[in-house]
C-alpha cells in the first residue's frame, strides 16, 4: 500500500486486548485534556478484511490529527467487539503520542491477529485515542473471520497471541502542554455532508496568508482529486469535492498550508 499521508512515523503496537471489563492500569489522571487529544482514522491495508479460517492478519495505518493550537500528550488503543455474540476484548497495552500543534502523526504497520480458534463470524476493530479510559475520538473497521472456531480454544487464546503488559502497569497523566504560543497556520472545520452521495464541502480556517493545496486521496493512496493549488488568504474558506464520477468508498481530504498537514476521512456512499 502506498503511504500519502505521512508526516511523522512510530510504531504501532497498541492492538492488545484483554477479557477484563475494567482497566488494569494505574491512571495517574483521568480528566481528559481540554480540547481534544486528536482525531483517529483507520485506514485498512485490504478493503475486504476476510480473516481466512487458519488465522491470519488484519493490518492497517491509524493517522492522529491534532487540532488544536497547542501541543497534546495522549494515548492510542483499540477494542476487538463482536455484535453477534455482544462479546468485548478491553486492551491492555497503551501508546503514548505527543502531537505538535495542528501536527499529523502517522502509525504504520499495525497489525492485529486473529487465530484459527476463533470463531467465524463479524468482528469490529475500533480504534480509540484520548486520555485513557477517557475517549476523545474513535474509528472502526469490520473484519470477518470465513469460518473456523474450536470448542477446544482455550478462552485466552486470542490475547496470549497479542501484546499484553502486566496488571498495573502505570499510565502517564494526560495534558495540554502549555507555554506554547503557537496559532497553528490552518485548522479543519465542518466538512458537510459526510457521508454524502455526490459531493460535499469541505471548510477550512487559514490564520495567514499562505500557499494552500487541497487534494483527496482514495485508500491506495492515488489521487482522485485537487481542488486547490494557490496561495489563499487569511480568513474561512470551503471548497466543493463533485464526487459524482467516483466509487462509492473510504477516501481522505488532505490540506496542506505553508509546512502544516490535516486530514480527514470522507465516506462516499451511492
Amino acid at each position: 500500500m502506498k503511504k500519502i499521508l505521512l508526516s511523522t512515523t512510530v510504531p504501532l503496537l497498541f492492538f492488545a486486548v484483554t477479557l477484563f471489563a475494567q482497566p488494569a492500569y494505574i491512571v495517574h489522571h483521568q480528566d481528559p485534556p481540554e480540547g481534544r487529544s486528536g482525531d483517529i482514522e483507520i485506514i485498512p491495508y485490504d478493503s475486504t478484511l476476510i480473516v481466512d479460517p487458519d488465522g491470519g492478519f488484519v493490518c492497517f495505518d491509524v493517522v492522529i490529527n491534532n487540532y488544536e493550537s497547542k501541543s497534546v500528550l495522549g494515548f492510542v488503543w483499540a477494542e476487538v467487539y463482536c455484535p453477534a455474540t455482544g462479546r468485548q476484548w478491553e486492551p491492555l497495552n497503551l501508546v503514548s503520542m505527543t502531537l505538535g500543534p495542528h501536527e499529523t502523526f502517522m502509525y504504520e504497520d499495525g497489525c492485529l491477529y486473529v487465530p484459527w480458534c476463533i470463531d467465524g463470524g463479524l468482528y469490529q476493530l475500533i480504534g480509540k485515542v484520548g486520555c485513557y479510559p477517557f475517549i476523545t475520538d474513535t474509528d472502526t473497521i469490520t473484519f470477518y473471520k470465513d469460518g473456523g472456531g474450536d470448542w477446544d480454544c482455550p478462552p485466552n487464546f486470542f490475547l496470549e497471541l497479542n501484546t499484553i503488559l502486566p496488571s498495573g502497569t502505570v499510565v502517564s497523566e494526560c495534558q495540554r502542554i502549555e507555554g506554547e504560543t503557537v496559532p497553528g497556520v490552518i485548522t479543519i472545520g465542518e466538512v458537510y455532508p459526510n457521508p454524502f452521495n455526490a459531493s460535499t464541502n469541505i471548510k477550512f480556517n487559514l490564520y495567514e496568508t499562505t500557499d494552500v493545496e487541497v487534494k483527496v486521496f482514495d485508500l491506495l493512496g492515488e489521487e482522485a482529486a485537487s481542488l486547490v493549488n494557490r496561495e489563499l488568504y487569511a480568513g474561512t474558506h470551503e471548497v466543493t469535492w463533485d464526487a459524482s464520477m467516483m466509487s462509492s468508498g473510504i477516501y481522505f481530504v488532505e490540506i496542506k498550508a505553508g509546512s502544516a498537514k490535516l486530514v480527514k476521512k470522507l465516506t462516499l456512499v451511492k
